[in-house]
């Protein structure tokens, strides 16, 4: 069981190998080996390997390995460049000049030295050269295939210039490394010498530069590489900057977000616009919360994602957010009282509570007693029994009120606020029957008849409450009354206003001409005669204090001409002013045409206050007669 051994002889075989492959690029800073003549050699002088340092005109400056001799400078004539590698293996004939590898002295280093073959021995373990050194008359030697070359024929440097270049380096590059990009670059080139990065350091400057000394082409090529070098590790290491920035910004917002409370809300049918809100006025709003990071909303998933810092800011960005749907449901019958004419009650509560939306339902619904839907398509028909053991169904209208949840439920505490009115005004208004039923049988008994006049300010058919007209009841006029306030408040401003126009069409034809002059049934105008004996002392005091501000103001009389002009018309008498022809233009019939204004105004002034009038003397008399039943409901 031999043991096997690396032997030395191999080792440096190995290592030389290992120098002379071209391909692997020398460690940085790059010094590629020139041969030097010692001149101390004499006719045969030896060449050693060095490194060149520096020039300056035709001395360059080299240094040996490992510094076995001093660094000096040296004519460009002793140095030259190495060898070339030879490809394959070099099997010299005898006579051929060679050169050879050896040492004076052991603390040496190798050179090469000229030598002839004086004579070549092959056997089974190899090849040896019996070598002569020329300019050594008794110095002879045996070399193997590893110590002998063939002779370098390279020219010396004085032949080939040298040339050398410094390169500033910029002062935002880092110079680490940059010699060996350059040198890479340049693909190792053979005709570079040296190629280091140097730094002068004083006070005021830090200035850090690239050595070349080569060739006048390596030189220039080295240049325009180390231009462009320059540019792009510039621009690297803007990138890797910023690269180092969304780093560090991945990093810090992993930390925050990792902290951060995620809520997610849903999104109702067709709320998508308004969760976002006119110009994503709401996004923006919730996004103004503080703690909040981001707001995100998903068409297809139908959904809020709302991220925060704590969960308090996302509750807050919710309310801004979230929109959701609650319906109230409202009685048919009292449906046009409950939103009021034009839906007016209804806008206010849609102003006062911030809601988005409150709109009715196209369709009826038929529920119990417990507010649950019926089917309205069974009907009553096949009803067995009696009526009063079957459950009372009631139609309803439903209010849908869309919004925030805070804005919802302060629109649903308003609507029941509505409703609760109105069912206390319907309880006072079956009070006030009533009393008033009470008060019609009181009279019966003692026979005193109904007034002429009925409640609300419409003109009765009697003449009085003394028994000389047809009027009616009190009773009577008490519940029709009650169904036209029911009317009135579900029909439309539109149809209410078309009535009132009838009606004062129709009471237009009731006057009668007297002496030229309308005489009408108002309590407004005769509010202080003899034949209006039904209403009472104080509001006849109320009505001669209105009297009193409305008369209080100078007015025009301009009915007498009006009523002349008109009085001549109908006895087939035309008036000056008509006989006028109308292409006559001039003083005269402008003042005529002022006189026509003048009139049509004072005629549509005193009509208002006609109106005025009766509107306050009406509403006294339903306030007193309110406060009457009050009392009496109380009792």
């Amino acid at each position: 069981n031999p043991c096997y051994y690396e032997a030395k002889f191999w080792n440096r075989r190995a290592q030389r190998e290992k120098e002379r492959d071209i391909s692997l690029p020398p460690p940085m800073p790059v010094f590629r080996k020139v041969e030097v003549v010692d001149i101390e050699g004499g006719d045969n002088p030896c060449y050693y390997e060095a490194n060149v340092r520096d020039i300056k005109e035709n001395l360059l400056l080299v240094t040996y390995e490992k510094n076995w001799r001093q660094s000096a400078w040296i004519d460009s004539n002793l140095v030259r460049c190495c060898a070339p590698p030879v490809h394959g293996k070099f099997e010299p004939n005898s006579h051929d000049p060679v050169e050879v590898k050896a040492r004076q002295a052991p603390h040496e280093p190798y050179g090469w030295w000229k030598a002839q073959i004086l004579a070549k021995n092959t056997s089974d373990t190899g090849t040896l050269f019996y070598v002569h050194f020329e300019g050594w008359d008794n110095y002879d030697d045996v070399v193997g295939p590893d110590e002998i070359r063939p002779r370098n024929a390279s020219p010396s440097f004085s032949l080939v210039p040298l040339e050398k270049a410094e390169i500033k380096i910029p002062k935002e590059l880092d110079p680490t490394g940059l010699d060996n990009a350059l040198y890479k670059d340049m693909g190792n080139p053979e005709t570079i010498f040296a190629l280091y990065t140097v730094s002068s350091e004083s006070e005021k400057k830090n200035d850090n530069s690239i050595v070349v000394i080569g060739k006048k082409s390596a030189v220039r090529n080295a240049r325009l590489l180390a231009k462009m070098l320059f540019k792009h590790r510039n621009e690297l290491s803007k990138l890797r900057k910023q690269n180092q920035h969304v780093q560090d910004r991945l990093q810090n917002q992993k930390e925050r977000l990792s902290n951060c409370k995620v809520l997610k809300l849903p999104i109702l049918d067709g709320m998508t616009g308004l969760v976002i809100g006119k110009g994503g006025k709401n996004i923006k709003r919730a996004k103004k919360v503080k703690g909040v990071e981001s707001i995100q909303i998903l068409d297809v998933e139908k959904q809020i994602i709302i991220v925060a810092e704590t969960m308090a800011a996302a509750n807050e960005a919710r309310e801004i957010l979230e929109v959701i749907k609650s319906t109230f449901s409202v009685p048919a019958n009292i449906f046009g009282r409950f939103v009021g004419p034009r839906y007016h009650i209804i806008q206010e509560i849609r102003t006062d509570s911030e809601v988005m939306q409150i709109k009715a339902g196209k369709n009826k619904r038929l529920v119990d007693e417990n507010n649950k839907q019926v089917d309205s398509g069974l009907g009553n028909a096949n009803v067995v029994g009696d009526w009063s053991d079957q459950p009372k169904h009631k139609e309803v209208i439903d209010l849908d009120i869309i919004g925030s949840p805070p804005c919802v439920e302060s629109a649903r505490m308003m609507l029941q606020v509505r409703m609760r009115h109105l069912e206390e005004n319907k309880v006072i208004m079956s009070s006030r029957r009533y009393v008033m039923r009470q008060l019609d049988t009181l009279n019966n008994e003692y026979g005193i008849r109904g007034r002429g006049r009925g409640r609300g300010g419409r003109p009765g058919r009697g003449r009085g409450r003394d028994g000389q007209g047809r009027g009616k009841q009190a009773s009577d006029s008490v519940e029709v009354e009650d169904v036209q306030e029911e009317k009135h408040h579900i029909q439309p401003q539109a149809q209410q206003k078309k009535k009132n126009r009838r009606n004062k069409k129709r009471n237009k034809g009731k006057e009668q001409k007297v002496g030229g002059e309308k005489k009408q049934d108002s309590k407004a105008n005769n509010s202080g005669k003899k034949g209006n004996k039904g209403v009472s002392e104080a509001h006849k005091t109320e009505l001669t204090e209105v009297k009193v501000e409305t008369k209080s103001k100078p007015q025009r009389k301009p009915k007498k001409s009006y009523r002349r002009k008109k009085n001549k018309k109908e006895d087939g008498v035309e008036s000056k002013v008509d006989k006028k022809p109308q292409n006559d233009a001039g003083p005269a019939a402008d003042k005529v045409k002022d006189v026509k204004e003048q009139q049509s105004q004072a005629k549509t002034k005193q009509a208002k206050e006609k109106k005025t009038v009766k509107r306050v003397s009406e509403k006294k008399v339903s306030e007193k007669k309110i406060s009457e039943s009050k009392v009496s409901a109380e009792t």
